[in-house]
């Protein structure tokens, strides 16, 4: 499974470009979006048939259950400083190593120096993403 991190400075584009990375994806999508609803994330160009989360009360076991009955092949995450810290991102991974998952986006600022935050180190952990900075 492949893991892609979206790094940028505040207003930098970085929702914009999980929308259209998700956009382009043929098989069908999850978007985790917890700063905006899902109202405005179609109006920002998220295509309809990308389901949309945009509650920050969802379960581990929820997100698992939606990938695996809807055969979710991408995850978008906008953006994991504000994911729930009940959703365990490792374990998430572990759970959906065995089913259609193939990529995992996730969105995340970048501090004034440039740099990854704690709190996106402490989540990734040791999942050896790909960094893109934008």
């Amino acid at each position: 499974m492949k893991i892609q991190v979206i790094l940028g400075r505040p207003l930098s584009g970085k929702t914009q470009r999980i929308i259209d990375e998700l956009n382009s994806v043929s098989g069908k999508s999850v978007l985790l979006s917890l700063e905006n609803p899902k109202d405005l994330m179609i109006q920002r160009g998220l295509n309809e048939k990308i389901m949309i989360i945009d509650s920050d009360d969802i379960t581990q076991e929820e997100m698992e259950t939606c990938c695996n009955q809807n055969a979710i092949e991408v995850i978008g995450i906008d953006y994991i400083e504000i994911m729930p810290l009940h959703l365990d991102l490792q374990a998430l991974l572990n759970s959906l190593k065995e089913t259609s998952v193939k990529r995992i986006l996730i969105t995340s600022v970048l501090t004034r120096n440039d740099q990854m935050t704690d709190h996106l180190k402490r989540r990734i952990g040791l999942l050896q993403p790909e960094y893109t900075r934008i």
